[in-house]
């Protein structure tokens, strides 16, 4: 909710919990009771309780775009998920509106992480531009909890992102690097090098590596040890990133 209408006081926060569980309850929804043959409520009828109380009336007001409005396709239950279970899945978040991305992306974590749990197959997930996430609380929140948990349910966890100084700014930024047990480090800004100098404990001549890294360049972490490396693109590797489709 906080991601939708934006940032909610304890009291509005309190008022929100309210209408959710009186939602749910009007649903069929009881403590200690089955739930296989009810529906989740919808977020119309959560918009809708917030709309009769005027602490809440300018939440309900915020909620619009997702119930009636743009957004609403975020809540759609009848889209077709893909399978996570064989082969490959790709959520392709490109040229959604800034109001919807950062939901968006929550949803699609929050439907990878709900399948894992179903999954015995040992899985990858790629999070990319993760810095956007690391932006919100609730998401960067819940980007750490899959960095802590992410073993228990078989799977592995790589985040990429264009800007560590986003990434460092939340809270939970630097106990996630802390947590991952394997660090890449490409070509860095001169703005952003004392920061990461000091979270990586970078001797002056890896820093100057980092600084004049060309494309393919970076350095390795792992283990407390750090190597320089260069990657070096195959032909098939080459065509697929450059999207020619032509063979020789």
């Amino acid at each position: 909710m906080d991601l939708l209408a934006g940032p909610l006081g304890p009291r509005q926060r309190a008022e929100v919990e309210d209408a959710i569980s009186l939602a749910f309850a009007k649903a069929g929804f009881a403590d200690g009771e089955s739930v296989d043959d009810l529906a989740s409520p919808r977020l119309a009828e959560v918009a809708a309780r917030l709309r009769t109380n005027h602490a809440t009336e300018d939440i309900a007001i915020r909620l619009e775009r997702y119930v009636t409005g743009p957004g609403r396709w975020l809540f759609n239950q009848t889209a077709a998920a893909a399978s996570t279970n064989t082969g490959s899945a790709a959520y392709v978040l490109a040229g959604l509106p800034e109001e919807e991305r950062t939901p968006a992306m929550f949803l699609v974590l929050d439907r990878v992480w709900s399948r894992l749990a179903d999954s015995s197959i040992p899985t990858l997930v790629v999070v990319d531009e993760a810095w956007w996430l690391m932006r919100h609380r609730e998401t960067a929140a819940f980007l750490y909890r899959l960095v802590k948990t992410s073993r228990k349910r078989r799977a592995g966890l790589t985040l990429i992102t264009q800007d560590v100084g986003d990434v460092l700014a939340s809270p939970d930024g630097e106990p996630m690097i802390a947590n991952s047990a394997l660090q890449i480090l490409m070509k860095q800004a001169p703005q952003a090098m004392p920061r990461l100098a000091e979270l990586f404990r970078l001797t002056p001549a890896e820093q100057s590596w980092l600084l004049n890294a060309q494309r393919g360049e970076g350095l390795l972490v792992a283990r407390g040890k750090r190597v320089p490396f260069q990657v070096i693109a195959t032909d098939e590797e080459s065509r697929l990133i450059e999207g020619n489709e032509s063979r020789t």
